[in-house]
């Protein structure tokens, strides 16, 4: 069994759902509160002996480098997330490569770890971005999500796929955030607002299902999604139910996964499913 367990490594303000109420030119003069949410989750990986994949922005690594020094002194993975949060889809071939080698750059800078996996923010990775990725030494891609992905995605490989780790025909691998079929209707099932809306016994359950069928499992979680005290930002409804729900109840339920599984990062699950 592969569980692999992966941090999106963002602010609070960077995130899609608060896009039109937060520009970049407001970022540098908000409160930042990524590095003690952070900290958090190192401080909660380390009581229980776990360890991560981490995706990181540029951006942070350029703001707060000595929160990479510590997530790699911990021994977890240090991963790509771009450099400011920019869709895929929303840059040209140009500017993706660009992003994408300044980010790798900052990171492998901080980290001393080589940069070799990448997840796209908000999941909007495109066909021609994975090809980027394998031109520029990638050896794996973590941002295909169920139902969110497939207008971006136009390989069949992916769509049919019948595990989380899936081969391209340009030799990259591809980890799929998980998906579960309840009902008769398939749900994300990777983390994120599913993990946060869904009481935990059935997220439990739910993942078990997921092992006997698939024999892996892939989940992910924000660092702002354990900080209920973060700024409120005045946005539609469906907005800020989408970020806000269930913050105070992230970091226990967070905890119980932690305890209930044991998990590895995504290169460690990659090598050992190679084997």
């Amino acid at each position: 069994m592969n569980l692999m367990l992966s941090i999106d490594v963002e602010e609070w303000f960077q995130v899609e759902n608060l896009r039109k109420a937060i520009s970049k030119t407001q970022w540098n003069s908000l409160e930042s509160r990524v590095e003690k949410n952070t900290l958090l989750i190192l401080e909660i990986l380390a009581a229980l002996q776990q360890k991560a994949t981490f995706f990181i922005l540029g951006w942070i690594a350029q703001k707060i480098p000595d929160l990479i020094r510590e997530i790699s002194s911990q021994g977890h993975e240090i991963a790509s997330h771009g450099f400011d949060h920019e869709p895929v889809f929303k840059l040209s071939r140009e500017q993706f490569r660009k992003d994408l080698l300044l980010s790798r750059e900052l990171l492998e800078k901080c980290s001393g770890q080589s940069i070799v996996g990448f997840r796209a923010p908000t999941f909007s990775m495109t066909g021609w971005g994975l090809d980027i990725l394998q031109e520029e030494g990638f050896l794996y891609d973590s941002s295909y999500q169920p139902h969110r992905s497939k207008k971006n995605f136009s390989i069949a490989a992916i769509s049919q796929a019948n595990s989380n780790r899936v081969v391209l025909e340009n030799g990259l691998l591809e980890i799929l955030l998980s998906s579960h079929r309840w009902f008769g209707i398939s749900l994300p099932w990777s983390g994120g607002g599913y993990f946060r809306l869904i009481p935990y016994p059935i997220f439990k359950k739910g993942i078990k299902n997921i092992l006997r069928e698939k024999g892996s499992y892939c989940f992910y979680i924000h660092p702002w999604e354990l900080d209920p005290r973060q700024p409120k930002v005045p946005v539609s409804f469906l907005k800020k139910f989408k970020h806000y729900y269930g913050l105070s109840r992230t970091e226990e339920k967070f905890r119980a996964l932690l305890q209930d599984f044991r998990f590895k990062t995504l290169q460690e699950a990659l090598f050992s499913q190679a084997k």
